[in-house]
């Protein structure tokens, strides 16, 4: 399940979890760490979804990502470690936007698929199946000549899936 996603070498060190429960995703830009995003069930059971008050969107990155020969971009790191855990494919390293894509990361996202490209790495758009997902597609693939691919999940994300996978095989 989950617990082995984020046991996976990948993912040790790029998260932390807090008293709660809640699980922080750290996102960092040329600077270092630059804000967070913070996800987890709220006491009265409500998903709790935020991006750090006072910090910078950058990138969510995976261990491996400077070095994987496929990288996947998604949504949101509950996302990646949802698709991870989906297609354990461990050539793959991570990229999480938390939402909208800022200038900022627009230049973030440049420099990591060239660099990507220049090593011959397959670079796949994995973001939701709505429309929001469709225009970072449209977006990503207008920052380089470099062609992407686009996965989209049968539900409306990654982590639908999962759930939807863990629940018929129990």
């Amino acid at each position: 399940g989950l617990s082995a996603s984020l046991a996976d070498d990948r993912f040790t060190g790029c998260y932390r979890t807090t008293k709660r429960g809640a699980v922080m995703f750290p996102h960092r830009d040329q600077g270092g760490l630059a804000g967070y995003e913070l996800r987890g069930i709220k006491a009265d059971g409500e998903k709790l979804k935020v991006f750090s008050k006072g910090g910078k969107r950058g990138l969510w990155l995976s261990r491996n990502v400077a070095t994987a020969s496929l990288v996947v971009i998604v949504e949101s790191a509950i996302d990646a470690l949802s698709h991870g855990e989906l297609y354990a494919d461990w050539r793959a390293g991570y990229v999480s936007i938390a939402g909208e894509i800022s200038s900022r990361q627009k230049s973030l996202l440049t420099g990591l698929i060239d660099k990507a490209a220049s090593r011959n790495a397959m670079i796949v758009v994995a973001t939701d199946n709505d429309s929001a997902g469709s225009k970072h597609f449209k977006t990503l693939c207008g920052l380089t000549s470099y062609k992407l691919s686009r996965m989209v999940p049968v539900g409306k994300d990654w982590n639908d899936d999962l759930v939807y996978c863990v629940k018929a095989v129990s």
